[in-house]
């Protein structure tokens, strides 16, 4: 399973309120692990901490009035997020996974007000 990184991830939660990711990082035991459990079946305590794990799929779905966006890059292996804050080329955010590039191009959405949280 491919999801956007935990600190993408943590950042995109707090932003957006989005709990339906089919994955999640769990943190027990003072260490993150990736797991499909429905947050809402999990045991949640003091000592677990869970924040959805972003998919592709999921991202893409969240994102698709907006997906012009990203792009892979077609000169390296990265992936490109031009977004609609900027027609300046330096603007440019790349991201390894197109996983982390859409968590990336969704965090800035929200925080250019583009995208709202969901109540």
């Amino acid at each position: 399973m491919n999801v956007a990184r935990l600190d993408l991830s943590k950042e995109l939660y707090t932003l957006s309120g989005w709990e339906q990711a089919l994955y999640e990082h769990e943190l027990l035991n003072g260490e993150y692990y990736t797991t499909t459990l429905p947050i809402k079946d999990m045991e949640h305590g003091s000592r677990n901490t869970y924040i959805p794990a972003y998919d592709l799929g999921y991202l893409v779905r969240k994102l698709q009035t907006t997906m012009d966006y990203l792009r892979a890059s077609t000169v390296s292996k990265q992936w490109v997020v031009k977004g609609p804050w900027s027609d300046d080329e330096d603007s440019l955010i790349y991201a390894d996974t197109p996983e982390d590039a859409a968590c990336i191009l969704a965090i800035r959405l929200f925080k250019e007000g583009i995208l709202k949280r969901e109540s």
